[in-house]
């Protein structure tokens, strides 16, 4: 009887795992520039930012990004699996389906004021124009 009930709970601890490590791969983040302006993304794997037109969604991944709002330049770090909303009032709505990365968004990610590395230096450059 014993021999049961723990092969059912190590069932259904297996098939939770899996359905944790298959929520923190299945979705790729998103960015939402909600507002008029440029957003430009710094990618996860490269220095050389890209540009995201008013209105427009990028899904993939990413380190972060930087935009211009009512005069002031602001760089936000995301960390993976977290969404992002660029909002006019220069807001910045973040969510993530993973409880895991929402934390590590609140403990890792945000608003930076300078390059934690060398990669982001061009992000932080499209500042300066």
């Amino acid at each position: 009887m014993e021999h049961t009930n723990k092969c059912s709970f190590m069932k259904k601890v297996n098939f939770f795992s899996f359905g944790l490590v298959f929520l923190s791969f299945s979705a790729f983040p998103d960015v939402f520039n909600k507002t008029s302006a440029v957003v430009w993304i710094k990618p996860e794997s490269a220095s050389l930012p890209f540009a995201v037109s008013g209105g427009e969604k990028y899904q993939g991944v990413q380190d972060g990004f930087a935009f211009v709002c009512k005069d002031k330049f602001i760089v936000y770090k995301l960390v993976d699996k977290v969404d992002a909303v660029i909002q006019n009032n220069c807001g910045v709505l973040i969510s993530s389906k993973n409880i895991f990365y929402g934390i590590l968004q609140g403990i890792i990610g945000g608003e930076l004021y300078e390059p934690p590395d060398n990669t982001w230096n061009l992000l932080f450059s499209k500042g300066l124009k």
